[in-house]
């Protein structure tokens, strides 16, 4: 994932931060008598040299890259917490990914445009997060759509302009599994497979990014599952053995598959971040028209759309979300954009009469769980 644009280098010794408190417990004198103790010490010492060691770039040349709209996001200060800002700064996400059929198509354009007829498919919410009480409306998100669509030249059809494709959209809330309370013994629900969080991360980075971290994560799990059949010798004294083992994962954490996959760029450590926090997102699938109406589902592209949901109401960031994805409908992405934009910016929606001439009935359409 590069861009056009150079970023920083990282420094060599960024990646030995984590590893201090690993080091430091390595470090400690073993007892003469505990001769395994002392030689499992020194493997691990080596190791935690050598994942600082792969830390740094091996040529300077290829530094990781943001794109321009990385670049552009400033850093901004807010003394108060989200959620006592008037209008919050808001980190969103947005990808566009188009099948095989829908890269044959010419792009519109204002000058050329395409026509379509829009169909909602509602809400649809996914983990076990709070429920949001500040629902947007209906006609809110389809006026936020119609006139994100304009950018690129997408509009409504008429009786004169007949559509050409069906644009099926759903929203909601993907939020993270419940990990549970020990106080209250509340056991929560495992993220079996890691299916929740792959969930999430196609919807912030794509299906590419979703299937590389997926892979990622096999390894992580092999990685963690040979370390913890690790059995050390029964002469070891337990409190050494726990410490051992927490200073293992610290090492592992920052040099394994899973560390390594994060810190390839700047923008996979975004994305990364972006896919472990609960989210309020939406989803614009654009199906070729004439299929559609002969109940044959022909998918030419796909954009998605997520917005930051900690401390924001949904009704407040959604409809901006989607405003400011405009430029990127049925644009062919190599990677997901990621934008910082104040929830109420330019944005905001102001509802009035949508613009319809007698639109033709729209086919029948798939629903959210067969996105």
């Amino acid at each position: 994932m590069h861009g056009s644009e150079a970023a920083e280098t990282p420094l060599p010794w960024r990646g030995a931060v984590g590893l201090i408190p690993a080091l430091l417990f390595l470090m400690k004198p073993s007892p003469p008598s505990v001769r395994f103790a002392a030689f499992l010490r020194f493997r691990l010492l080596a190791t935690a040299l050598s994942g600082w060691l792969l830390s740094a770039p091996i040529i300077a040349g290829d530094p990781p890259r943001q794109n321009s709209e990385t670049r552009q996001t400033k850093l901004h200060l807010n003394l108060l917490p989200r959620s006592l800002q008037k209008n919050p700064l808001v980190d969103l996400t947005v990808i566009t990914e188009l099948t095989p059929e829908g890269k044959k198509l010419p792009a519109p354009s204002p000058a050329r445009p395409v026509y379509y007829v829009a169909q909602s498919i509602g809400r649809h919410a996914e983990g076990q997060g709070p429920k949001d009480r500040h629902l947007p409306k209906e006609e809110e998100l389809a006026v936020s759509l119609q006139r994100a669509l304009a950018v690129n030249g997408y509009l409504p059809a008429t009786p004169t302009h007949p559509p050409t494709l069906l644009i099926v959209y759903h929203w909601g809330a993907h939020t993270n599994l419940e990990s549970g309370s020990q106080e209250e013994g509340d056991i929560g629900i495992p993220d079996l497979d890691h299916k929740n969080l792959l969930s999430r991360a196609a919807l912030v980075g794509g299906t590419q990014f979703a299937e590389e971290l997926r892979q990622a994560l096999a390894k992580q799990d092999l990685e963690d599952q040979a370390h913890a059949l690790t059995v050390p010798p029964p002469d070891i004294p337990s409190d050494d053995v726990s410490e051992m083992l927490k200073a293992m994962a610290v090492i592992i954490g920052r040099t394994g598959p899973l560390a390594k996959f994060i810190d390839r760029d700047t923008k996979t450590a975004q994305l990364f971040d972006a896919a472990r926090a609960d989210c309020y997102y939406a989803v614009a699938s654009a199906y070729d028209y004439a299929s559609a109406s002969r109940g044959q589902r022909r998918l030419l592209w796909r954009s998605k759309m997520t917005v930051d949901s900690q401390a924001v109401a949904m009704s407040d960031t959604l409809p901006s979300l989607i405003l400011n994805a405009g430029k990127y409908f049925g644009v062919d992405m190599p990677e997901a954009a990621t934008l910082s934009k104040r929830a109420l910016g330019e944005g905001s929606v102001k509802l009035g009469p949508l613009q319809f001439e007698n639109p033709p009935e729209p086919p029948a359409v798939p629903s959210a769980d067969e996105k």
